[in-house]
């Protein structure tokens, strides 16, 4: 693919630029979000009046703030913890954790719940101890997740929409990858059939990409990737990369590129969300040639 548009949507404005292999990404173009129009059909509009409309389009989205996730494990330390790193990883954006012991403050509602404990293996009679006890009607949600041990007995008291492999291997480490997909595949539909984006998803090249999953594959590619990096001479290390976006601000760290964090943008998140002395706008397109890296000096 020599040239490609790439269009990102955000919940106030689309930034759409074009990348070639021999130049790189172009200037980017900044539209205010038409509140008249869904925002896949404004995209498309715009790209009939560019004159190109034959060129690959590939596009991300966090639109009116992404996936809404709740995270509920047996322990903070094992199950809630390697459950909030999928939930990162596959783009959705965190609302609460806690355990399945707790008592349930005023929980707001989601998009999605997810609920793991147990190892493969072990004793799972605490677990199912723990679930019978859960106040399921205390958590509103749409769709329910199981991604705690392969135990029917537990998934019996749940009755989860959507199960998927034990986010912990029988060797307590995190195993994340099936959680993540399924909230990644959330996200896109969510985006798709919630956000106005059905016109868009049938012109892209590839699905639309949740943009914090951008922003993570961006940081990997920026300190694992000799080409991406040479984009930033003087870079330091450790780092935070930041996208801040009109609804949830997302955070990547490196050397470790962790998951991306998302957070609501209040003013905690705005004063604590660069802790290093390097802030980073990164925008990295996976499979295309990536663009030009700006960073600066951040006092924050």
């Amino acid at each position: 693919m020599s040239s490609v548009r790439l269009v990102d949507v955000g919940s106030t404005v689309i930034k759409i630029c074009t990348s070639t292999t021999t130049h790189g990404v172009g200037p980017v173009t900044r539209i205010p979000r038409d509140p008249q129009r869904a925002p896949g059909r404004q995209v498309l509009d715009l790209v009939a009046a560019s004159g190109d409309a034959d060129l690959p389009m590939r596009a991300c989205s966090s639109a009116n703030g992404g996936l809404r996730v709740g995270v509920v494990g047996l322990t903070y330390r094992h199950s809630v913890r390697a459950a909030v790193a999928a939930v990162a990883d596959g783009g959705g954006n965190l609302v609460y954790r806690q355990t399945l012991g707790e008592p349930a403050p005023a929980i707001q509602p989601v998009d999605a719940l997810v609920v793991a404990g147990g190892v493969d293996g072990s004793d799972l009679a605490p677990l199912r101890a723990a679930v019978q006890r859960f106040n399921l009607d205390a958590y509103p949600h749409d769709v329910l997740i199981w991604a705690g041990a392969d135990d029917p007995a537990s998934t019996r008291c749940l009755s989860p929409a959507i199960q998927v492999p034990n986010v912990l291997d029988r060797a307590l480490r995190p195993a994340t990858s099936g959680l993540a997909g399924a909230v990644r595949d959330l996200y896109l539909s969510d985006l798709v059939d919630r956000k106005g984006l059905a016109d868009l998803a049938a012109a892209v090249s590839g699905p639309i990409e949740p943009t914090p999953v951008v922003v993570g594959a961006g940081v990997t590619a920026l300190v694992t990737d000799p080409l991406v990096r040479a984009l930033a001479p003087g870079l330091a290390e450790p780092m935070v990369v930041v996208d801040v976006g009109a609804r949830r601000p997302t955070c990547s760290s490196a050397p470790n590129y962790g998951p991306t964090r998302s957070a609501a943008p209040d003013a905690k998140a705005r004063s604590c969300a660069v802790c290093s002395p390097i802030l980073v706008w990164l925008r990295h397109e996976p499979g295309c040639c990536a663009g030009p890296v700006t960073s600066k000096s951040s006092s924050i």
